[in-house]
């Protein structure tokens, strides 16, 4: 998926997460909150639905827009699981996630 990418370019390589991860996931995706800061307002074990992959961000990676109780907030991909592993989404996201924690 990378191939013909410098990895030491990392926004574009993220870019090309983005561009991927459009056109094989498929929205809505109900998944959970893996990775979230103490004081934040979303946390850890939260349900979310992921609804679109709006944009990146350099240090979050790739931002997901979700919802929670109603209402509309962005949200690192990389701290979200999918919670239905029989999901080709799983695997799609798992792998950022990985690809993500280890650049």
């Amino acid at each position: 998926m990378l191939d013909n990418i410098d990895p030491h370019y990392e926004m574009r390589c993220l870019q090309k997460w983005v561009e991927y991860l459009d056109t094989e996931l498929t929205f809505p995706i109900h998944s959970i909150v893996s990775d979230s800061e103490d004081d934040w307002l979303i946390k850890c074990g939260d349900k979310v639905l992921v609804k679109s992959l709006p944009h990146i961000a350099d240090m979050y990676g790739v931002i997901a827009s979700i919802r929670l109780n109603g209402k509309k907030y962005e949200f690192p991909l990389c701290d979200l699981e999918v919670i239905d592993k029989a999901l080709a989404d799983f695997q799609l996201v798992e792998d950022y996630r990985t690809w993500f924690s280890n650049k």
